[in-house]
């Protein structure tokens, strides 16, 4: 059987949590997959996907918690703030390698 989000089930409420035609479009890209979802790129990436965290988090903020852990919400959500750790790491593994001058 088909996921509720391939049917358009969810995205008015993931429209009404703060998503807009371009992120749901976005998802469609690697078909709302948390493994597909490509990496951040650069510091507007991050602030994109720190934005569809907290709009996937709010999306399913008043399920229950039985709901929401089985939500694509809640995958997608824990998978974008993987991606923004990732990032932070990054940037704190540039900060401890010395210059070369």
């Amino acid at each position: 059987m088909a996921q509720s989000y391939q049917h358009g089930e969810i995205r008015p409420r993931l429209k009404d949590s703060g998503l807009t035609e371009a992120d749901l479009a976005w998802l469609d890209s690697f078909n709302w997959s948390d493994a597909a979802m490509p990496a951040p790129e650069n510091a507007a990436d991050v602030a994109a996907y720190r934005r569809r965290e907290a709009a996937l988090n709010a999306s399913i903020a008043n399920q229950l918690l039985v709901d929401r852990l089985d939500s694509i919400e809640l995958k997608l959500a824990a998978a974008l703030g993987a991606h923004i750790a990732n990032w932070g790491e990054k940037d704190e593994d540039d900060e401890d390698k010395p210059s070369s001058l």
